[in-house]
């Protein structure tokens, strides 16, 4: 995508809308905290949402229950219903959502997956969120930096770097369900700022970089390295 813009364009990204599945249906939990940091730190416009900040899943809604004209035109399994679910506040009454049923059912999960729930685990998909957008609003680079990739083994292992001034990051992200130990030629240390994990926050990153399965990592490095053979000053 990038390739294919001229120069003066600026990118939007959507991984998820109203007319799709939710995220963490199609490609599971522990992926879609990667795809959060892979959104929020790519070049471009990122689009959020409602419930993906929580890791809603998809609805369980039965024939009689289904609203939307498409799924009554094409049958139930086309239905868009089932990423619309109302937004979950609380684990009370209609999840805080409102004071009256719903025109759609809560998801399952709604207990666990909302707003008061996930305000008061720190490792939650919230707080992941959240860390996110902070980085991104305060570091110039993650917001409107440069984007260049980074070519490594092994190819279900996606880096690339954010440039701005003097500042400079790489994003690693591992989309496979395995450990990896990535090594890129040119970087020597770093710091690691967040983890898909949110729990090795600051720790110094030397040499190979270490992502353990479904793990992405945003890493600070000096704007003086040399990555992939080219001078980031």
């Amino acid at each position: 995508m990038e390739q294919a813009l001229p120069e003066f364009a600026w990118p939007n990204y959507v991984l998820s809308s109203h007319d799709a599945e939710r995220l963490v249906s199609r490609i599971g939990e522990k992926q879609a905290r990667v795809a959060a940091m892979l959104l929020l730190t790519l070049r471009g416009t990122p689009t959020l949402y409602y419930g993906e900040e929580l890791g809603m899943k998809n609805g369980v809604i039965s024939p009689k229950q289904m609203q939307d004209p498409q799924g009554f035109r094409l049958g139930a399994e086309f239905s868009r219903d089932y990423g619309r679910t109302p937004m979950q506040w609380t684990n009370g009454s209609y999840a805080g959502f409102s004071s009256v049923e719903p025109w759609l059912p809560l998801t399952l999960d709604y207990q666990t997956k909302n707003v008061q729930a996930e305000n008061s685990d720190p490792t939650s998909m919230l707080h992941l969120y959240r860390e996110l957008i902070h980085l991104r609003k305060q570091r110039p680079a993650l917001y409107a930096g440069s984007y260049t990739p980074v070519s490594v083994e092994p190819l279900d292992c996606f880096i690339f770097e954010r440039n701005h001034i003097e500042e400079c990051y790489l994003i690693a992200l591992n989309f496979s369900e395995r450990s990896i130990k990535v090594n890129i030629p040119g970087f020597s240390n770093g710091k690691l700022l967040l983890s898909t994990y949110l729990d090795r926050a600051g720790m110094a990153v030397a040499n190979d970089i270490e992502l353990r399965e479904n793990e992405g990592v945003i890493i600070e490095i000096e704007k003086t390295l040399h990555i992939n053979g080219k001078n980031n000053g």
